[in-house]
């Protein structure tokens, strides 16, 4: 499969490089893996995986691309899966720099990068759909998934309400834990008695109906289409729609969120990567400073 349009693009981008020229011969999935590699060489970060976004299991498990490769033919599609958790103030790696293997010689469909395992998934409640947040009663009832799952952690991880919302509000703006609380039990009393969500955008002066109306919004944004998951260590997150048990939760460097990974099947040595997710306590650094003071050793993980 060649697209001479894009390769043709490709190597215009921002000037003349060394490495980035047009090459007519490269499929579409070569090029988009050379620009997304030399991209993260230039910024010395992950964040190209803020953008990987599946649709299903099976894309996950038998995509044309590799799994760590944003489908950019397709970006209009962010705006309806999900929407980057590209909040600048999110850390998790710290000050860390990208450590990736980068040839253009090496097998296409493999990134290799350095970081640790943070955590495995131990359990996930099912997916936050657009259907889910437009109708009060399927909310409640995921809102009762979530309690069933908190009620195996123990001791009983708080901030749920924050951490459904990735403590952002609507226009990525950090909001505090208060602020989530009130609006969450808000929009509860508001589901109970009206059964629907309320309108996006109404404005209200009483301070208790306008939390009502700003969580949601924040919840449609942020929690659309990804999952609550606890993990074996007591930790709470959201991340995406097709992660399931057993998954890993990793801290790539270079990477400003943690990335959910999954062995390859028959390869135990490589990754699939899910995507990426918020989890409660690690977004501003807190879990690389731990890594670092316990002087746990590092892991390569090879993601395809």
């Amino acid at each position: 499969m060649s697209t001479p349009s894009h390769n043709g693009l490709v190597g215009c981008v921002r000037g003349s490089r060394p490495n980035l020229v047009p090459r007519y011969d490269r499929s579409a999935r070569g090029i988009y893996s050379d620009a997304t590699k030399l991209a993260t060489a230039e910024l010395n970060n992950l964040d190209a995986l803020l953008y990987v976004c599946h649709h299903s299991d099976e894309e996950v498990e038998n995509n044309w691309l590799p799994t760590w490769l944003p489908q950019w033919q397709r970006k209009q599609d962010l705006a309806v899966d999900h929407f980057p958790l590209n909040h600048k103030g999110f850390r998790a790696s710290g000050d860390t720099k990208a450590s990736i293997s980068l040839s253009l010689d090496e097998p296409l469909g493999v990134l290799t990068a350095s970081g640790y395992v943070l955590d495995h998934v131990r359990d996930t409640t099912p997916a936050f759909t657009l259907e889910t947040l437009r109708f009060g009663h399927r909310f409640l009832a995921l809102c009762e998934s979530i309690e069933a799952a908190l009620n195996q952690v123990e001791p009983r991880p708080t901030d749920l309400e924050h951490t459904l919302i990735a403590c952002l509000d609507r226009m990525r703006r950090p909001t505090c834990a208060e602020r989530s609380v009130s609006g969450y039990r808000a929009l509860k009393r508001h589901l109970l008695t009206r059964g629907q969500f309320p309108t996006p955008g109404l404005a209200e002066d009483d301070a208790d109906a306008s939390d009502g109306h700003a969580y949601p919004e924040a919840l449609i944004r942020w929690l659309r289409n990804r999952r609550f998951f606890t993990t074996t260590t007591g930790s709470i997150g959201i991340g995406p729609k097709v992660m399931r048990d057993h998954d890993l939760v990793v801290i790539l460097y270079g990477s400003s969120v943690p990335v959910v990974l999954r062995e390859k099947k028959a390869r135990a040595d490589t990754y699939l990567v899910v995507g990426s997710a918020y989890v409660n306590g690690v977004m501003y650094g807190k879990a690389m400073e731990k890594h670092r003071a316990g002087g746990t050793a590092d892991s390569t993980f090879r993601m395809a």
